[in-house]
Parts: C-alpha cells; sequence; structure tokens
C-alpha cells in the first residue's frame, strides 16, 4: 500500500492478482483463495507466525499491511470455530454407530483436527481417533 490511504495501485493489483494464494484483488480489498486460509490456519494451529506464511506466498507485510495479516487470521480462525461447532451439532444429531465422515463434506474435515475425530461406535459411548501411521 504504498500509494498511501490504504489503497493498493494498479501496479499493486497486477502483482497481488498474480500470486496463487490470492483469488480476487480491488484498490482496497484481497480475497484469498481457500486452499490457502485453509493452509493458514492448519500451520498457524502448528504453531506457525501468520506474518511468515503470509510472507512466503508473497505477500509482504510491507505490501498489504500487518493489520490486515491480523485481522485475517482472526477471521479465519473465527470461522474454524463456527465450523467445528456446525460439525459437531450434526454429529449430535446422527443415529447410534454413524461416523461423522459420513456426514461432514471432506473440504471441511482439514479444517480443524477435532472436526477430523471419528466418532465410531458411538453407541458404546467411545470416541476414537483417526488411525495415523
Amino acid at each position: 500500500m504504498t500509494s498511501g490511504g490504504g489503497m493498493f495501485s494498479p501496479e499493486e493489483i497486477r502483482y497481488l492478482k498474480s500470486l496463487p494464494a490470492v483469488a480476487e484483488v480491488t484498490a482496497k480489498r484481497i480475497t484469498y483463495t481457500d486452499e490457502f486460509k485453509r493452509y493458514c490456519i492448519r500451520r498457524y494451529n502448528e504453531g506457525a507466525s501468520p506474518v511468515r506464511l503470509f510472507r512466503e506466498a508473497g505477500l509482504d507485510p510491507a505490501l498489504i499491511g500487518y493489520k490486515r495479516i491480523e485481522r485475517c487470521i482472526a477471521r479465519w480462525r473465527a470461522a474454524q470455530s463456527r465450523n467445528m461447532h456446525a460439525a459437531l451439532a450434526v454429529l449430535a444429531k446422527t443415529p447410534a454407530g454413524g461416523g461423522i465422515e459420513s456426514y461432514i463434506p471432506a473440504r471441511n474435515t482439514g479444517v480443524c483436527g477435532a472436526v477430523r475425530i471419528a466418532v465410531v461406535g458411538r453407541h458404546c459411548g467411545r470416541i476414537r481417533l483417526p488411525y495415523r501411521p
């Protein structure tokens, strides 16, 4: 945002549009791809720095601003939490023995580890974590 006033110059817009992490750009807004959002949240939950994640994607804080990065992560984490709560609500309505994986679309299962829990043998009251080699 070197042009000042929180707006991107035409040159900056062209650059941002060229990045794989960016879906759309206007003079005031950046829309990120769903893949980038999921990647950032997964890595953030593993302890990665948000600024580092954005820099690695070509989105330097000097260009887009630290506040924008901070707010993106906050929004995406809130969405992750809402998705998890919605998935658990669906799970609560499944018949005995039903598994969460048959009720939650695959694209949502990568968002949050808690959603990945497979409730197999629910009628026994046991929760089993998915097998990880």
